[in-house]
């Protein structure tokens, strides 16, 4: 009888509830009824449903998802064409990597003191550039796991 009453409040635990929780209806209709009403993980972002359930198009999810994006993300230009156009948001970034030429002096650009300065503004603007690099990898993780939430069912 212990192991039993034991095993009630580890099923309890598993289900997000407290052990002290008081049992909820969990019955088919119940959940159906939820079901249209509910929400994702970010209560800030619309939920897609099926076709009969009253949920928001996705044109609105999608804007809704890009608000958030950028009132929650540091440097939310750089994934923002994920959900825009469905490109690879690194590949993209790849191609504002800091070139030396960017530096030089178009007017004298055989100078030594203009090549090592702009050699030294080359590495700081890659350091940045790295770190925002960085920045993209967490938010591509932050913006998968938003979708994920916001498509499950709670």
């Amino acid at each position: 009888k212990h192991e039993k009453k034991n095993s009630n409040k580890m099923r309890g635990i598993r289900r997000g509830r407290s052990p002290m929780s008081p049992p909820s209806s969990n019955n088919n209709n119940n959940n159906n009824n939820n079901r249209s009403h509910s929400t994702g993980r970010v209560p800030e972002v619309d939920v897609i449903g099926l076709p009969d359930e009253k949920h928001s198009k996705l044109r609105t999810f999608v804007d809704g998802l890009k608000l958030y994006v950028y009132k929650q993300y540091n440097n939310p230009q750089d994934i923002i064409c994920i959900i825009d156009t469905d490109e690879d948001a690194l590949e993209k970034f790849k191609e504002t990597r800091p070139q030396l030429e960017e530096f030089l002096d178009p007017d004298d650009p055989d100078d030594e003191v203009e090549l090592e300065l702009a050699k030294k503004e080359c590495v700081e603007a890659r350091k940045e550039w790295r770190k925002r690099r960085e920045e993209l990898i967490t938010n591509q993780q932050k913006l998968y796991m938003l979708l994920w939430g916001q498509c499950s069912h709670l």
